[in-house]
C-alpha cells in the first residue's frame, strides 16, 4: 500500500489482478480502470523512486509495469491519459510475494538506472529486474522460504533487507554484487515485513507471529546489536511503516488495532482500532474478522491509512 501526493494506492490479497491497484483520491475517492486480463490476486506494488514507475503483482509469477515513458510522475488523476496499462508484464518464475524499486546503484553495469526493481518470490529467492527491459539484473539466494518484505536503506548505502516466513532478515549490499551480508534472528515466528528507517540507516523494524515487533540498531552491514522487543498487540503483526521524519512507527496487526509508537521512548503514542469498542484479549487474539493487513503514513505524515479484512474496510486517521 502506498500514498501518491493525494491519493492511497493499496494491493489487497481479495483484489483480483484484473483491476490495477485500487485508486482512492482521499477527495473524491476516484475509481480506476485497467486494460490487464485477468490472472490470478494482487499481493503487492510500488513507485520507481522517481515516480515514473509502478509496478504490482499480477498473481502466477507475474508483475506488471506501468509507465508513461517520459520520466514524468505516472498520474492516476487522469483515467490513464498518456498511460499504457500494463506498459511491460515480467514473468518472475514463481510467485511474487513482495517487490521493492531501488535507487540506482553507482558504478553497476546492470544496475546503474532509475527502474531497478527487487520482487521476493514464494521459494525464498530475491530477483532484480531492469523493470523497463524485463532483464534479470541479479538473483539473491539465501532464504529458504517465501520473502514476505523488502526494504531498502536510506541515505545511499546500498542495501537491502528482506525479511521471512523462514524467521530471519537478511542484509544484502547491491553495491557489491547483492552480497549476502548478515542474517538476523531474533523473532521465534514467522516474519511478515521489515522497513528501514526514512531518516536512520542504522534503524530498522520488523514484526511477525507472536505478537513480535522489533527494532534495531544496524551497527554497519555486518553487525548489529540486541533489538528491542515493543510489546502491546495481542496477536500476529502483519505490517509496519515509518513517519516520513522517522519519530513514529506504526504496526498493524491480527489483533484488529493499529499502534503509533514513539520510537525513542520505545512507547505507544495512540492505539487505533477497526472494532469499536475494542475487542477483549481474547477475541482480539482469535479469529475476530478484524485482521489488520497493512499500514502506510502519507508523504507529508498527517495521515495513516490502514487496510482490514473486514469487508474491505480501509481506514483512514487524520
Amino acid at each position: 500500500m502506498h500514498f501518491s501526493d493525494n491519493a492511497v494506492i493499496f494491493a489487497a490479497k481479495a483484489q483480483r489482478s484484473e483491476e490495477t491497484p485500487e485508486v482512492r483520491d482521499i477527495a473524491s475517492v476516484f475509481a480506476s480502470n485497467s486494460l490487464w486480463k485477468p490472472v490470478d490476486e494482487t499481493t503487492c506494488c510500488d513507485f520507481s523512486l522517481n515516480g515514473s514507475v509502478f509496478a504490482w503483482s499480477l498473481g502466477q509469477g507475474f508483475v506488471g509495469i506501468l509507465t508513461n515513458g517520459d520520466d514524468k510522475h505516472v498520474d492516476f488523476e487522469s483515467p490513464f491519459h498518456g498511460l499504457n496499462s500494463c506498459t511491460r508484464v515480467i514473468d518472475c518464475g514463481e510467485n511474487v510475494t513482495s517487490l521493492v524499486f531501488l535507487p540506482r546503484i553507482a558504478g553497476s553495469k546492470k544496475c546503474d538506472h532509475d527502474a531497478l526493481l527487487a520482487t521476493g518470490l514464494r521459494r525464498g529467492p530475491i530477483k532484480v529486474w531492469n523493470a523497463l527491459t524485463g532483464d534479470v539484473c541479479n538473483i539473491l539466494f539465501d532464504h529458504t522460504s517465501r520473502v514476505t518484505s523488502l526494504t531498502f536503506a536510506p541515505k545511499g548505502l546500498n542495501l537491502l533487507v528482506s525479511s521471512s516466513h523462514d524467521k530471519t532478515l537478511k542484509v544484502w549490499d547491491m553495491a557489491d554484487n547483492g552480497n549476502m551480508c548478515m542474517t538476523m534472528r531474533a523473532h521465534k515466528q514467522s516474519i511478515n515485513a521489515c522497513a528501514y528507517s526514512p531518516t536512520d540507516s542504522q534503524m530498522l523494524a520488523s514484526v511477525g507471529g507472536g505478537r513480535e515487533v522489533f527494532l534495531w540498531n544496524l551497527t554497519n552491514k555486518r553487525r548489529t546489536g540486541r533489538p528491542t522487543q515493543l510489546l502491546g498487540h495481542r496477536n500476529d503483526v502483519r505490517s509496519c511503516a515509518w513517519s516520513p521524519d522517522g519519530a513514529l512507527l506504526a504496526t498493524g496487526s491480527n489483533d484488529s488495532s493499529v499502534i503509533v509508537w514513539d520510537v525513542v521512548s520505545k512507547t505507544k503514542v495512540i492505539t487505533l482500532g477497526h472494532m469499536c469498542p475494542m475487542p477483549s484479549s481474547i477475541y482480539a487474539g482469535g479469529a475476530n474478522g478484524h485482521w489488520v493487513s497493512c499500514v502506510a503514513f502519507s508523504r507529508d505524515g498527517t495521515k495513516l491509512v490502514s487496510t482490514c479484512e473486514d469487508d474491505r474496510l480501509v481506514l483512514i486517521y487524520i
